[in-house]
């Protein structure tokens, strides 16, 4: 007995149906018998097909409940896009191919998936549709899954190998871009390309667009950025705006009250609009939730912080501002200063100085006023519970870090945080590979101290707020219950006789809160990935004198927290548990 007839038991069946079938061919001179042994096969076929789906009906897969295959295929559209093939001809040039479907091929593996994937409208509306990858004939079943919600269209033709010769004369580009199309069934559209492209799409839009609610436009040559097509800025029901190297006049009704997130990216090659009409530009957008300005700075900005400010709206709730043209970041920075943001609107700063201007008086100057804004409370603010005082950056957040993370990010020093919460953030970044440090205790100056509960140091800002003389500031901190000492470049043992010295003395200010942190109950120390410093003698002597220290003080510590790898079973451990909780949190 063959191995084929050990695993099949069908074998002997279909050759007894298919023997006198093969000897009515052979006596036959007609094709009738010929087809009817076709006729055989394809019910076998059929039987295959519904053999398969019985199984599938088994596998744990098929088992799963419907919002998480959903959520299984929106992860899947990231991973497996739908495609176009390209081919090359005998003379070097590539051409498009056939159409490839990616992860829409989840509708063809069974039936249950396919009553999923068609049943659920979001996979489709909130799907985006490369023009030139998904196959025009699909359009109507789209429209059809996505059960009216519309659709993003995407058109990139930097993505793909093969060559277009024009775009008007691209069967493909031509449906997907038709009015019924454009019009009616999309609701975002995504534009990348040089100065053709952009018109191309331009042309195809009508003033009022109500259903085209976002609008991404990237215009991909270096060095130039053009005025965007002036139809693109005439679409005022627009609620989601991204524009990169490429610009709109600050008066296009596309910078209307509808607009609720706005991204203006820019190489900083190109000189940008006044301040003067920056101001009611801003101010203009009142339903504005999203500001996101890179190398985007305008001209003409009044110095030292004199000039009138810039008021954002009142609905805004994250302002992000990246200067990495190192022409500029002084009136980047003087633009900050000038800036007033709503109460509950988180900033992010991030900046970019070359080495030449970090010792220039006109920067520390203008970094000043930034911190100013950012550290100094108002009355409608709340007040500040969290302080990250790090080697290149500093945030202030009106809460603490989730308690989830109980380390925080070796690179911003920045935990994380809930969505509710405000965050007040600055990042310097003079260089990406040098491990470099900069001077921001100065905030220390301007903030209000009486409801923060919790701090993160580095050794290096240990190290300036001890050179500054600037401990004292930190003395109205009284409700401060924990203090992290964050590891950056230099090891903890660097600079911290320096947090020793700080913690365990007494101040001379004349009134009863004399010693820093009456309330620290928590010390958190987190290692650098590559050194345990739990093995250093004199480190952990002076941890052990820290504890011991503060005890005698009356404001003893409750718990040592080691984040990272460590070994704590030396003798000199044993010392420190008998005196204080020791707990270790691995990365």
């Amino acid at each position: 007995m063959s191995n084929a007839e050990l695993v099949s038991p069908y074998l002997s069946l279909f050759r007894s149906r298919f023997s006198e079938s093969k000897t009515t061919l052979l006596n036959s001179p007609g094709l009738v018998p010929l087809q009817a042994l076709d006729t055989e096969v394809k019910s076998l076929e059929l039987a295959l097909t519904e053999a398969r789906s019985l199984r599938n009906l088994a596998t744990h897969t098929h088992r799963l409940p419907p919002e998480v295959l959903v959520n299984i295929f929106e992860e899947l559209q990231l991973l497996w896009k739908p495609s176009r093939e390209s081919i090359r001809a005998s003379s070097g040039a590539w051409y498009p191919g056939r159409y490839k479907s990616g992860w829409m091929s989840v509708t063809h593996i069974c039936s249950y998936w396919r009553e999923i994937a068609l049943g659920a409208s979001v996979l489709w509306s909130n799907a985006t549709i490369d023009v030139l990858a998904v196959s025009p004939k699909l359009i109507p079943e789209l429209f059809q899954r996505t059960h009216g919600n519309g659709v993003h269209l995407e058109l990139r033709p930097a993505n793909h190998i093969f060559h277009i010769d024009a775009l008007d004369r691209e069967p493909a580009i031509q449906a997907w871009f038709s009015p019924l199309v454009i019009h009616c069934y999309t609701k975002s559209l995504t534009i990348a390309g040089k100065e053709d492209v952009l018109s191309y799409a331009a042309a195809r839009l009508l003033p009022c667009m109500p259903q085209l609610h976002t609008l991404d436009l990237f215009h991909t040559s270096f060095g130039f950025e053009p005025a965007a097509p002036e139809p693109f800025g005439m679409l005022s029901n627009v609620m989601d705006l991204t524009l990169q190297r490429c610009n709109l006049p600050l008066d296009s009704p596309v910078f209307s009250e509808h607009l609720k997130r706005f991204r203006k990216l820019s190489t900083g090659k190109r000189l940008q609009d006044p301040y003067v009409d920056w101001q009611p530009w801003l101010s203009g957008m009142t339903s504005l939730k999203y500001l996101y300005l890179e190398n985007t700075v305008p001209c003409n900005i009044p110095e030292d912080g004199k000039g009138p400010t810039t008021t954002l709206p009142s609905s805004l709730r994250i302002f992000r501002f990246s200067v990495s043209s190192f022409d500029h970041v002084l009136d980047g920075l003087r633009f900050l200063s000038h800036v007033r943001s709503p109460a509950n609107c988180s900033l992010d700063y991030n900046i970019h100085p070359s080495p030449d201007l970090l010792d220039d008086p006109q920067y520390a100057s203008a970094l000043g006023q930034v911190l100013f804004q950012l550290s100094s409370p108002r009355e409608d603010e709340c007040k500040a519970r969290h302080l990250v005082l790090g080697c290149k950056s500093v945030v202030i957040a009106s809460d603490e870090p989730l308690p989830s993370c109980p380390h925080i990010n070796s690179w911003t020093s920045t935990p994380s945080y809930t969505n509710d919460v405000v965050v007040h953030r600055l990042v310097i970044q003079a260089d990406y590979y040098a491990p470099q440090s900069y001077d921001l205790s100065a905030a220390l100056s301007f903030l209000a101290m009486d409801e923060l509960r919790a701090i993160i140091l580095t050794p290096e800002s240990i190290h300036y707020i001890t050179t500054n003389a600037h401990w004292h500031r930190l003395l109205h901190a009284n409700v401060v219950h924990r203090v992290d000492m964050q590891a950056m470049h230099q090891p903890l043992s660097t600079h911290f006789s320096d947090l020793r010295s700080a913690l365990c003395q007494h101040y001379d200010t004349g009134t009863n809160g004399d010693i820093l942190f009456p309330h620290l109950h928590i010390l958190a120390l987190h290692l650098l990935e590559h050194k345990d410093e739990t093995q250093d003698f004199d480190f952990v002597t002076a941890l052990l004198e820290l504890v011991r220290a503060r005890k005698e003080l009356g404001v003893p510590l409750k718990e040592i927290v080691v984040v990272g790898k460590c070994s704590l079973k030396d003798e000199v451990w044993d010392n420190v548990r008998a005196e204080v909780e020791v707990t270790v949190v691995g990365r």
